[in-house]
């Protein structure tokens, strides 16, 4: 049997964020990995743009890595409106939003997912606080009065105060505590992949807003992007089967040319999009966080954003729980957590359910009001500070 304060259950980002914050502190942390990360060669199609108050958050978790780099950080956002594709004119509304309106020095910096993940990884290793429970699941939770039992599928038994729930949108831990869940389907899909492009990207983030959903190209090193490319997902079917030659020819006639010239760099990814969100974020002795509490399109670069606020919200709810001799899974600390991130969630998650409803409904109404909407978002609106800033840069207290 294995014995500690926190069982965090799944090692992704957000998952080995909080296991890195809670160490420094002195609490005990066990995380359940199935799949830990081997190989990390190749081209990873899928990358985070991490917005400034998380990337201080990571640099301070002393990565063998600095996360900051000054090619990939995004200083500009471009919206086209692009709903008369696919006529072969150059969109003629558009607005460009700049870090600087907000007193930034950028907005985001767009990490490569599996790389970052290595990074965090690689540093929880050399904790003395955290145990890796590598290439193992969870099978099922026993809940007594006071504490928690993970039994793993391979028999062994974790004891722990409160077992996290980090472990993506098929939550085992969510299952196991009973916890229920909303999801909305858009009929959507989003393709990943990296693109090499002629011209410089200029830390440019470039958005095609089109009936099928928008067309994203954010900048990562030197003179390369990730493509972010929402269809309907009979049509995403369809590129994921068609030839490299097809695909980099329907980038290039989308991206406008924007880039330059464009080819890709390995293959694409696809993944369905939906919005689910859990209708409790805690149940005795278990919380969760990141994709186990939420999911969302991938508009406006939330998700992961949100996910390491989570990890920052409940680390320090239980940090502050240890210094005070509190039970680590008590309901009171589990509550202050729920209290601290179910405000931002809700707000959020509504806010993308209603950009990716509008930007996906094939209508000349709706047309008409993203143009106007758009329209309204020029530099003497005073609005536009206060909404990029809501998006972009939020506060840092979260509870």
């Amino acid at each position: 049997m294995h014995k500690c304060e926190v069982a965090i259950i799944g090692g992704g980002t957000p998952g080995l964020s909080l296991a890195l914050l809670l160490a420094r502190s002195g609490i005990d942390v066990i995380v359940v990995e199935p799949y830990p990360p081997s190989d990390t060669s190749g081209v990873s199609t899928r990358s985070s743009a991490i917005m400034k108050d998380n990337i201080e958050l990571l640099e301070s978790l002393d990565l063998p890595e600095p996360l900051y780099r000054e090619q990939a950080t995004l200083k500009t956002l471009r919206i086209f409106e692009d709903s008369d594709f696919p006529s072969a004119k150059m969109p003629t509304l558009s607005r460009s939003f700049r870090s600087n309106e907000i007193d930034q020095d950028y907005f985001a910096v767009n990490c490569p997912d599996r790389w970052l993940r290595s990074l965090l990884y690689a540093d929880a290793r050399k904790s003395t606080n955290i145990t890796l429970l590598e290439g193992r699941a969870l099978g099922a939770l026993n809940f007594f009065d006071s504490h928690v039992e993970a039994v793993l599928e391979d028999g062994e038994i974790v004891h722990a105060s409160l077992v996290v729930g980090a472990d993506g949108r098929r939550s085992k831990v969510r299952d196991e505590a009973g916890i229920s869940y909303t999801t909305k389907d858009y009929g959507r899909s989003a393709i990943t992949a990296v693109m090499a492009h002629s011209d410089d990207h200029d830390q440019i983030s470039t958005e095609f807003h089109r009936h099928t959903g928008p067309f994203t190209l954010v900048p990562l090193a030197e003179k390369q992007s990730t493509l972010v490319w929402m269809d309907k997902d009979d049509a995403v079917e369809q590129w994921s089967k068609a030839s490299k030659k097809d695909v980099e020819a329907a980038i290039q006639e989308r991206s406008r040319g924007v880039l330059g010239d464009v080819s890709l760099q390995g293959g694409i990814d696809a993944a369905r999009i939906i919005n689910m969100q859990a209708n409790a974020l805690y149940a005795p002795r278990v919380a969760l966080m990141a994709e186990a509490a939420h999911v969302v399109s991938p508009l406006g670069a939330q998700g992961l954003n949100m996910s390491l606020r989570d990890a920052r919200c409940l680390a320090a709810c239980l940090v502050e729980a240890k210094e005070t001799g509190c039970d680590l899974g008590q309901k009171s600390v589990l509550m202050k957590y729920a209290k601290g991130r179910s405000g931002d969630m809700s707000m959020r998650s509504h806010a993308i359910h209603s950009l990716q409803t509008l930007l996906g409904t094939e209508s000349i109404v709706v047309d008409g009001m993203r143009k106007a909407g758009l329209f309204m978002m020029h530099e003497g609106n005073p609005l536009r500070k206060l909404i990029v800033k809501a998006g972009m840069a939020p506060g840092s207290k979260w509870f």
